[in-house]
């Protein structure tokens, strides 16, 4: 009988840590993937809900085990956060560099120069770009980088609005400069 208690006990530590490392792997992966990689392609909202449910999962997780897991738990997440954002850092300032460097190519200067048909000042580059795109905050959306490409989408975000701002100055000669955020689409 007592072997039978012990080998239970055993039994059921052995599961009560197998649950305690999925849910340290599950955490991971959404802390990885929903709150950090998948980010650059979802709206604000979504990913409020995300770190809202990634909240819940760590309360839920406290009121399971002990304290110390607690604490291994949440320094995992720790380094989860820490290892995520230089890659967000990072993807963002490539992509908006290799963007900045192609925005001074002829031929979209020219495609520009002749899809606006005359000369405009500021103000009227910005009324013209919003007579011409539509704010789209779908998740679902393509985000892309192409001046011409989003042009011809007729839809974009902060992002793809200060892309496509900037060459239509350049393409009527003034001085242009992309400020983004390295958190997410927002320019």
């Amino acid at each position: 009988m007592l072997m039978r208690t012990m080998q239970k006990s055993r039994q059921i530590k052995i599961v009560k840590w197998l649950f305690i490392i999925a849910l340290v792997f599950v955490f991971g992966l959404f802390g990885i993937w929903g709150l950090g990689l998948s980010a650059l392609w979802m709206s604000v909202w979504e990913w409020v809900i995300n770190v809202f449910l990634a909240f819940m999962l760590l309360v839920w997780s406290y009121l399971l085990m002990s304290r110390r897991v607690f604490k291994i738990l949440s320094a995992y997440v720790l380094i989860v956060f820490l290892a995520v954002l230089p890659v967000f850092a990072v993807y963002q300032t490539t992509t908006y560099q290799n963007v900045a460097g192609s925005l001074r190519s002829s031929k979209e200067i020219d495609y520009f120069r002749s899809a606006l048909g005359r000369s405009y000042n500021y103000t009227e580059l910005i009324q013209w770009e919003n007579s011409v795109l539509s704010w789209n905050s779908s998740s679902s959306m393509i985000f892309y980088t192409d001046p011409i490409e989003i042009y011809e989408s007729h839809q974009a975000r902060c992002g793809g609005y200060a892309i496509l701002y900037a060459e239509l100055c350049i393409s009527q000669g003034y001085q242009c400069r992309i400020v983004v955020s390295i958190f997410g689409d927002h320019a």
